[in-house]
């Protein structure tokens, strides 16, 4: 299990990074044009969420390698972030653009792939798994039981 210092550590950066989450970093006309990041959207989307994700998940299930890595990770992402949020028009604004985007890309597929594989364990751990399929369990008993209690009822309306 990750330490306690690592664990919070972790959560500050997670924080940073989700706090991209309000900001305008896809379009921006009365700034940007019809210049946009529309190209990166999905990979935006994708580090706010496993931000997110992360965030309400008990790190301290992860081991001491797995937080450094995650923690290693994202201030690359955060840094990409914060040059989106500071593009302007100057220069090559659509090869600044183009490269950023990319670049952004390569990062956010880094964190994605250092990240997701933990997703589920911490899930689970979390609890989630167990109550959701407590629940599934208990709508099919439901089920069932409405079920026989139908086909009984049809049985005795076609017996009369």
């Amino acid at each position: 299990m990750a330490d306690e210092s690592l664990v919070n550590e972790l959560r500050r950066t997670l924080e940073t990074l989700t706090a991209y989450r309000g900001a305008e970093l896809i379009r921006r006309p009365s700034e940007w044009g019809t210049i946009d990041f529309e190209s990166a959207e999905r990979d935006i989307n994708l580090v706010l969420d496993i931000g997110q994700d992360l965030s309400d998940l008990p790190l301290e299930y992860l081991s001491d390698n797995a937080a450094q890595q995650i923690n290693g990770a994202i201030p690359q992402v955060t840094n990409y972030l914060q040059s989106i949020v500071q593009f302007t028009l100057e220069g090559d604004p659509t090869g600044n653009r183009n490269r950023l985007s990319q670049e952004f890309h390569n990062v956010a597929e880094n964190l994605h792939a250092i990240s997701s594989p933990f997703i589920p364990y911490l899930a689970y751990r979390r609890g989630d798994i167990a109550e959701n399929i407590a629940k599934l369990n208990k709508a099919v008993e439901d089920s069932e039981t409405a079920l026989e209690q139908s086909e009984s009822w049809i049985t005795e309306r076609k017996a009369k």
